[in-house]
């Protein structure tokens, strides 16, 4: 189905929000979960977001952490930096979830957000939840 920010698509993917702010504007940040079946060669998929478009270019460091999820048995961590050019609203992170043939009570992971360059951000986290399909 059509990809649509925090509605569930035909593949079960909902694709969570993080709400980075130009720091003019200084509104507030938004996120929400994503989940996903582990049967392996899944992906969770944030979209990062300014709240509005900027005439600077923005970024932000990001970087997994564990909650009930733990790397490297259920998803491969990753750290980075999400960069936008001027005018640019929306960049996407993607997380590898790993695949087992156990079963397992859903687990959860965040992407965090921290420090960002021109912006502002609220909580700065986002929850990617994998669900048992086994």
């Amino acid at each position: 189905g059509a990809e649509q920010r925090g509605h569930t698509r035909a593949d079960r993917y909902k694709v969570p929000d993080f709400a980075l702010q130009t720091a003019i504007r200084g509104l507030t940040s938004a996120s929400c979960a994503h989940q996903l079946r582990k049967s392996g060669g899944r992906r969770a998929r944030f979209v990062v977001s300014l709240s509005a478009k900027s005439g600077r270019s923005v970024s932000v460091p990001f970087a997994t952490r564990d909650n009930t999820a733990r790397a490297p048995a259920d998803y491969v961590s990753r750290s980075g930096r999400v960069t936008f050019a001027p005018g640019q609203t929306a960049q996407l992170v993607r997380v590898d979830v790993e695949g087992d043939r156990r079963r397992e009570a859903t687990e959860s992971f965040f992407l965090r957000l921290f420090s960002p360059r021109n912006a502002v951000t609220g909580d700065g986290r986002g929850t990617g939840t994998i669900r048992n399909d086994d």
